[in-house]
């Protein structure tokens, strides 16, 4: 499996083309995410399935956490996640999400049970089609540039940079001082402080995708890999160290503050190489690895108490290896609608009673198994929706005054929110 013979490449390569392989097995493909430690754990998360899914890694295990679908707005309308990112603040861990129109705010301290702490609505001339992280603030990316939020969700700045079809080619340097751009086969270097690019380094790019450069701000060098090479710029667009793979395609580049090596994925698997002379010290296949299909785009590399680990986007499955690239678990895509089927509804069996009564409370759309709270009056409970995103459930009429109200019911980490009249009598 892994220090398989070059040449093998050629096999592989007459029949993936790309279009990934795997495509066959109707699985949803994981072909890009993102990975943090936080508290010494590691979170995974990926918006390729529509909804996002969020998996940590404990105890040598992929455990997937939780599915967030976006609610469904217009009927017939097909609503997905277009982005994510994780943050860091104020010791809590939080994931921002971006269905296009909304950006959203999860808080993590429960894994299992995010819980939603802000939503925004964008002015009908926005769309957020990528998210990223300055080092203080959110970025979003869409067709009217990069803007960047504070944490209320107000605008504090804007630029003029666009990436209409790969938004995650945007990143930022780790000082904020500069933002990079991989578009119309260049890597655009973007000074902040001047407002303009400074320069277009020329890259040899076959094919348009997703691609994620490193920034390592101690050596001021901006490593990327193209279609041909693992490549080194200086600011100035001079290169100054190359190592050409054995790939017909590159994706991403990944590294960790302080270390001697980097990684990066070319499609037919990860290599490990030096920061030094960029020489290869180890590599793996990955079209084979864990389960067959795989095709390595998306890559994050980690650092926690147990060592470095390496987080593989592999198409057919989303793979942790450690750092001599040895697997380590693998969690398989499967082939699953995790959206909510349904419209929001509730309904009661009656729509008045006296205090003390029984009724039965019913509704549907929320997340699929999400839990729901149930907000009467003075009165709140706590129950867990089905497989189908429905519940059904027995509540009594509060003890009160006579009033109309309101009996409304909440999704826990969706925000979904459904009310409906009641008169207590």
């Amino acid at each position: 499996m892994k220090k398989k013979i070059i040449f093998l490449f050629l096999i592989f390569a007459a029949v993936i083309v790309f279009l990934p392989p795997g495509i066959e097995s109707k699985t949803q493909p994981y072909y890009s995410g993102d990975a943090i430690v936080f508290n010494d754990r590691i979170f995974i998360g990926t918006t390729n399935t529509k909804a996002f899914e969020l998996f940590t890694f404990d105890s040598g295990k992929i455990i997937r956490q939780v599915v967030i679908a976006v609610p469904p707005r217009y009927e017939g309308v097909d609503n997905f996640f277009y982005d994510f990112k994780f943050n860091k603040e104020d010791k809590k861990l939080y994931v921002y999400l971006t269905d296009g129109r909304y950006l959203y705010k999860y808080n993590l301290d429960i894994p299992s049970r995010p819980k939603l702490i802000n939503k925004f609505k964008s002015n009908i001339w926005s769309w957020f089609s990528g998210i990223n992280m300055t080092p203080d603030n959110l970025a979003t990316i869409g067709k009217e540039g990069i803007k960047i939020w504070n944490s209320d969700f107000q605008i504090v700045n804007l630029y003029n940079l666009f990436n209409k079809y790969y938004p995650g080619n945007i990143s930022f340097s780790p000082k904020g001082n500069f933002i990079f751009n991989i578009i119309d086969n260049n890597l655009a270097i973007f000074n902040v402080l001047e407002r303009e690019i400074i320069k277009k380094i020329p890259l040899n790019i076959i094919e348009a995708h997703n691609r994620k450069i490193f920034n390592d701000h101690i050596e001021s060098l901006i490593y990327v890999v193209d279609d041909s090479s693992l490549k080194a710029f200086n600011f100035n667009g001079i290169l100054k160290k190359e190592f050409k793979h054995t790939s017909d395609l590159g994706y991403d580049v990944s590294g960790l503050e302080g270390s001697e090596y980097l990684y990066f994925s070319d499609g037919i698997g990860v290599v490990k190489s030096r920061k030094s002379d960029l020489k290869p010290v180890d590599w793996v296949y990955t079209t084979d690895l864990g389960i067959q299909g795989g095709w390595a785009m998306g890559l994050e590399a980690v650092r926690s108490s147990r060592g470095e680990k390496i987080i593989v986007f592999n198409n057919s499955s989303i793979l942790v290896l450690d750092k001599d690239l040895e697997l380590v678990d693998y969690y398989k895509a499967v082939e699953e609608d995790n959206s909510p089927p349904e419209n929001l509804w509730l309904s009661v069996d009656k729509n008045k009673a006296a205090p003390g009564s029984l009724i039965s409370l019913r509704g549907g759309g929320y997340g699929l198994k999400e839990k729901v709270r149930i907000i009467f009056a003075k009165e709140e409970y706590i129950i867990q929706a089905d497989d189908k995103g429905r519940f059904a459930t027995i509540i009594t009429v509060p003890s009160v005054l006579p009033a109309r109200t309101d009996i409304k019911v909440v999704g826990e980490y969706s925000g979904l929110n459904y009310s409906i009249a009641f008169n207590i009598e």
